[in-house]
């Protein structure tokens, strides 16, 4: 089990075998934050505890793969920081070809 309570593992079985991204955007944001965006609460899982603990997950997950960003900016500042990151990603020596999620 995570510290969260939930169990990492369970997590990750959906997608072991899949090919490892290249790179991966993630766009963090305060539980308080994410309240008050419009609709907030309307799904099942959106609740300020779950989110908190499956961002703790996410968080775990984590390697040198990913770009945590400020998911509290605005479309157009996240589009003006993914940007050069993505084309910078493409046209770079990508890493090993085909590795594996969570072999």
């Amino acid at each position: 089990m995570g510290t969260s309570g939930i169990d990492l593992c369970w997590c990750k079985q959906p997608e072991v075998g899949l090919p490892k991204p290249d790179l991966v955007f993630f766009l963090d944001i305060r539980a308080g934050d994410a309240e008050n965006r419009a609709n907030f609460g309307e799904e099942r899982y959106e609740s300020a505890l779950f989110q908190s603990k499956v961002k703790d997950i996410f968080y775990q997950l984590k390697d040198s793969s990913w770009k945590v960003l400020d998911g509290s900016q605005g479309i157009e500042d996240i589009h003006h920081l993914v940007l050069p990151i993505a084309e910078d990603t493409i046209d770079g020596d990508l890493p090993n070809p085909m590795d594996k999620l969570w072999s």
